[in-house]
C-alpha cells in the first residue's frame, strides 16, 4: 500500500472501516464539483444508513479541504440530500432526510443569524484569553440560509476579532461557498 488514493479508494477504505463498526454504509457514484470548481467530474463518496434514515458523508473533499486548511475539516459530513445535491449529483440512492445530523448541527455551530454567529465568535474568543497557554482560535462554521454576503460575514466577524483582542494577531479566512461553510483561524504573535 503506498497510502494515496483517489476518491473511489478513500469511499472503500471509509466503507470498511463502517463495517468493522457494523455500521451499514455503502459507496455512491455520481458527479461531483470539487469545492472550488465549476467542472462536474466522475466522484465517489459515501451514503451512511442511521437509525431508519441515512447520510451522505465525503471524506475525498473533506480531507482535500483539510490539507489545504492544515485543520480537520467536515463540510461534507451526515449531509441530507438537499445541501448534498448543492454540488453532487447522483440518482438511485437512498433518500437521504434532514435530521439535524450534521457535523454543524451536532456541535452547535450552524447558525441561522449573524446575531447568533457574533455570540458563538465573542465566547470563543474570551475562552481563548481565559487559556494563557493558548495560541491560535479555530471557528469552524456553517451559515445556514445566509442573508448576508461572505464579504459582509467576513468584515463582521474581523470586526469583533479586532475589538475583542487587545494582542497582536494574524488571521486567516477560508469559505465553501457551495455549502455555506466558513473557516476563521486567528494565531496570536
Amino acid at each position: 500500500m503506498k497510502k494515496t488514493a483517489v476518491c473511489l479508494g478513500i469511499s472503500l477504505a471509509f466503507k470498511l472501516l463502517c463495517a468493522r463498526l457494523n455500521v451499514e454504509t455503502i459507496v455512491a457514484r455520481g458527479f461531483s464539483l470539487e469545492p472550488g470548481c465549476t467542472t462536474y467530474e466522475r466522484h465517489a463518496w459515501n451514503i451512511v444508513r442511521s437509525g431508519e434514515s441515512a447520510a451522505h458523508v465525503d471524506v475525498t473533499w473533506d480531507m482535500c479541504l483539510s490539507k489545504s486548511q492544515s485543520i480537520i475539516r467536515y463540510d461534507y459530513f451526515f449531509l441530507p440530500d438537499l445541501e448534498a445535491m448543492r454540488d453532487h449529483q447522483y440518482v438511485g440512492y437512498p433518500i437521504c432526510r434532514q435530521l439535524k445530523s450534521t457535523y454543524f448541527e451536532r456541535t452547535g455551530t450552524q447558525f441561522d443569524s449573524i446575531d447568533k454567529l457574533g455570540t458563538y465568535v465573542k465566547r470563543g474568543i474570551e475562552q481563548a484569553k481565559k487559556d494563557k497557554f493558548s495560541n491560535s482560535i479555530h471557528f469552524q462554521f456553517k451559515m445556514k440560509n445566509r442573508k448576508e454576503t461572505k464579504n459582509e460575514i467576513y468584515d463582521y466577524i474581523r470586526e469583533i476579532i479586532r475589538s475583542s483582542l487587545s494582542r497582536s494577531y494574524t488571521w486567516t479566512a477560508g469559505t465553501n461557498d457551495t455549502q455555506s461553510v466558513f473557516l476563521y483561524s486567528v494565531e496570536f504573535t
